[in-house]
Parts: C-alpha cells; sequence; structure tokens
C-alpha cells in the first residue's frame, strides 16, 4: 500500500509502473486503495473470487509444502504477456528455475483483460524483484546459517 499510495519504491525513486498511469495524484491513489480494501472485504464477505486468488493460492500452498513430484520446465514462454496479472507471473517461479528460460512476449497495445494496465517495464521490475533478487536473498540466507549452532 505504501510505495503505492506515495509512487515511490524504497529508495524513493518513482515507481516505474505508474509513469504511465491515468493516476497521477497521490491522494487518488489512496483512493484508488481504499476502494480496493472494500472490493477485497466485500468479496470475502460474499465468498466470491477474482483472476488472482487461484494463483495466490497456489503459491501459499507451494510454500506450505512444496511441489513434490513436479519436474521443474527448462523454458517457459509466455505469449500475449499483457493479459498477464503479476501474481500470475510470480507463480511461475515456482515451475521453471532456469531464470535464462523465460520469454515474455505481448504487444503493450492489445491489452484485452480487464483492469490490467500493462507495461514491460513493470514485468522487468517484477521479474528482478520476485525472481532474480528474490533467489539471491534465499542464498544469502543459505550461505549465512552457522553449521554448528544448528
Amino acid at each position: 500500500q505504501e510505495h503505492y499510495v506515495s509512487g515511490r519504491m524504497e529508495n524513493g525513486r518513482p515507481l516505474p509502473e505508474l509513469k504511465d498511469s491515468f493516476t497521477v495524484s497521490e491522494a487518488e491513489r489512496a483512493h484508488i486503495y481504499e476502494a480496493f480494501k472494500k472490493y477485497n472485504s466485500l468479496k470475502l464477505k460474499h465468498h466470491r473470487y477474482d483472476v488472482t486468488d487461484p494463483p495466490r493460492q497456489m503459491i501459499v500452498r507451494i510454500r506450505q509444502h512444496g511441489l513434490p513430484d513436479v519436474r521443474q520446465l527448462q523454458m517457459f514462454l509466455n505469449d500475449e504477456a499483457q493479459d498477464l496479472v503479476p501474481i500470475q507471473i510470480a507463480l511461475q517461479k515456482y515451475f521453471c528455475s532456469n531464470l535464462d528460460g523465460f520469454v515474455f512476449a505481448g504487444d503493450t497495445a492489445q491489452t484485452i483483460s480487464k483492469g490490467v494496465e500493462f507495461s514491460f517495464e513493470t514485468l522487468r521490475r517484477i521479474f528482478y524483484e520476485l525472481f532474480v533478487l528474490g533467489d539471491k536473498v534465499r542464498r544469502l540466507q543459505v550461505e549465512q546459517v552457522d553449521p554448528e549452532i544448528c
């Protein structure tokens, strides 16, 4: 919430995905975020779901139980990437551990999914933060464990 409403990343730089966004002011983004929170509470109250809920639940379950007996893909081709929401992209990292094996193809002028404000800059940032940095953070944490303490 904080990053979206302020329009800034932790380092103070503007969020790249808001560069071409139709929402320009912090007040507008705060209003949109409040509507988003209300939407989520109504979804919960009426037992409804949207396109982001299944991949989110899959990620929760994968983190809890892993992926036993699932063979990793060597390559993952995403055609029409402009129609994916970020959580669908995030889910893919659990099925292909080869960071060089992802291909994203799309046309920003052909977005057909309602509510998707696609940009390749957003895709680039999601991939870097979730796939590249996420792996490095895990590797660093593992390397810093002192085996004598365990």
